[in-house]
């Protein structure tokens, strides 16, 4: 599909540091896209980039094809999903989603009735942000974007204040809303689960770069550098000629050697095992370095166990 938002080699820099350097991005029309990475990596920076609260200092924001310099944010065909929600507290549910329309001269009725039950909040229009919980503010503050209908929502890591039951609960509500809608969605988080589960396309940002753009599949088990792989999950570091790493969920570890032949097999005995609840973690030392396996079963430290992996799961990376 074509391209509804485009960032050709923006940069932001201040006198203190270098937010944003060189970011190149398209964003598919209708897609999930999220911007991952550590505090401090650039990615909230960029959010404000294209939403027109920072001008660039190089480089060039493209909507439709349209370049955005020089238009103000409230001209700009894009909503914001804040932290913090930034609902207004002397306004009921109804007159939070209905204020945008309003001031925009739209009979707005009937397009806050559809938000409102869009985010499961039909019957408590009258309530005030006061009154709700966590869940039920991000979604007035998800209605009162949608119901202008952008051409691309921006979602600047809305799910972090809740707690991490109705955070996962909430997640799910989202993707769901952004299918229904077909709004192209730019979600920014520092949270690997959520971009991994919610996205089609996700940016990997550190200390203001794209290190890797990519399906979650692809950013998962085809990591482009040793901080993606680090940064997405957990990472055995094997000493090797090259940078070798193997994740743990692709690492066995037995009593007895593996009677099919593994590409690589390594003894050792274990460190430490810990329960995960779907698993046990397995931290076993070996002549290579510490390995860690995903197990059954827990292991007593000092027991001498095997551990492999498949070459196929290797990730290998060049200095």
């Amino acid at each position: 599909m074509a391209a509804i938002l485009e960032l050709r080699g923006v940069s932001k820099h201040y006198p203190a540091h270098r937010a944003v350097h060189e970011v190149s991005l398209e964003v598919e029309t209708g897609a999930f896209y999220s911007i991952l990475g550590p505090s401090g990596c650039g990615k909230t920076t960029t959010l404000r980039l294209i939403a027109g609260f920072e001008d660039p200092d190089h480089g060039e924001i493209l909507l439709d094809g349209r370049p955005l310099q020089n238009i103000p944010p409230f001209e700009r065909p894009v909503n914001t999903v804040f932290q913090r929600y930034a609902l207004f507290p002397h306004l009921t549910v109804q007159g939070n989603v209905e204020f945008g329309l309003k001031r925009r001269g739209v009979d707005h009725r009937a397009k806050v009735a559809e938000a409102l039950e869009m985010v499961h909040l039909t019957g408590k229009e009258q309530r005030m942000p006061a009154q709700l919980s966590g869940g039920e503010q991000q979604r007035v503050a998800l209605a009162r974007s949608l119901v202008l209908e952008p051409r691309v929502l921006l979602l600047d890591e809305p799910l972090s204040a809740l707690d991490p039951a109705l955070r996962k609960s909430v997640r799910a509500e989202l993707k769901t809303l952004q299918r229904r809608t077909g709004i192209t969605f730019v979600f920014i988080t520092h949270d690997q689960e959520e971009a991994l589960s919610l996205s089609d396309r996700i940016a990997v940002m550190n200390k203001g770069e794209v290190e890797q753009i990519g399906s979650p599949q692809d950013i998962y088990l085809r990591p482009a550098t040793p901080f993606v792989a680090t940064f997405l999950g957990d990472v055995n570091w094997i000493d090797a000629a090259t940078t070798l790493g193997v994740r743990p969920e692709a690492t066995s570890i037995g009593r007895q050697a593996p009677e099919v032949a593994a590409a690589r097999v390594e003894s050792g005995r274990v460190r430490n095992s810990v329960f995960l609840g779907h698993c046990f973690h397995v931290e076993t030392e070996t002549s290579r370095g510490r390995i860690v396996a995903e197990a059954a079963h827990a292991y007593t430290p000092g027991e001498a166990v095997f551990v492999w992996w498949n070459a196929a799961d290797e990730m290998r990376f060049h200095a």
